[in-house]
């Protein structure tokens, strides 16, 4: 959906600390699964710390950092069993069933 509707597509993606093999793998994964999909990566220790209208991630310490610094930003939230208690009103949950939803709020955070 970003992509069609113009977003500028960059992974962010969680850099380990303790082992340093599992950014190789992470790598290998992003180019044999989403290069058709991004046009950049960045392995990080902080996603608060990067700029962006939208963020997509499942992990709520990762995105309440970023919204802090974000007043207007959206996050779509993929759906799992350990963030089903996290809400936040710039916040969509996808489950899989409300495309229409999230690509309304991607619009939105376009303007």
């Amino acid at each position: 959906m970003t992509k069609e509707l113009g977003y500028v597509q960059e992974i962010l993606t969680q850099a380990p600390e303790t082992n340093p093999a599992a950014l190789a793998g992470k790598l290998r994964w992003i180019i044999g699964n989403l290069k058709e999909y991004t046009t950049d990566f960045a392995m990080v220790r902080n996603k608060g710390r990067y700029y962006g209208r939208v963020l997509v991630d499942d992990y709520p310490g990762f995105i309440e950092p970023w919204l802090e610094h974000r007043k207007n930003g959206l996050v779509i939230m993929p759906s799992n069993e350990y963030n089903q208690e996290f809400s936040h009103p710039q916040v969509i949950r996808y489950d899989g069933r409300n495309k229409e939803e999230v690509r309304a709020g991607l619009v939105g955070a376009l303007h």
